[in-house]
C-alpha cells in the first residue's frame, strides 16, 4: 500500500513488534527510484505501560525512520 493510517492501536507492549512486522509486510517498499509508502500513526498517551520511545525504537529496529508531524503535550497526543 502507498499509505497506511493508524490511531489508538497501542494498548500493550506485546503488540508493538507485530505492529511493525505488519506495517513492513503491507507498506509499499522503495524500488527503482520510486519512493516507498508512508505509515501515519497517531499515538495518545494512555494509562498503559507502553511508551512512545518503545514504539519508535522498535520502528527503527525494523528499518523505519520517523518524523514528528504534530505534538500536543497538553492532550498527550503525537502524530508521526
Amino acid at each position: 500500500y502507498d499509505v497506511l493510517i493508524a490511531s489508538d492501536i497501542i494498548y500493550s507492549a506485546v503488540i508493538v513488534e507485530p505492529l511493525w512486522e505488519t506495517v513492513l509486510t503491507l507498506l509499499k517498499r522503495p524500488s527503482d527510484g520510486e519512493e516507498g509508502g508512508v505509515f501515519v500513526m497517531a499515538y495518545a498517551r494512555r494509562k498503559v505501560p507502553v511508551s512512545i520511545e518503545l514504539v519508535l525504537e522498535t520502528a527503527i529496529a525494523n528499518g523505519f525512520v520517523y518524523e514528528l508531524v504534530k505534538e500536543d503535550d497538553e492532550e498527550g497526543i503525537w502524530v508521526y
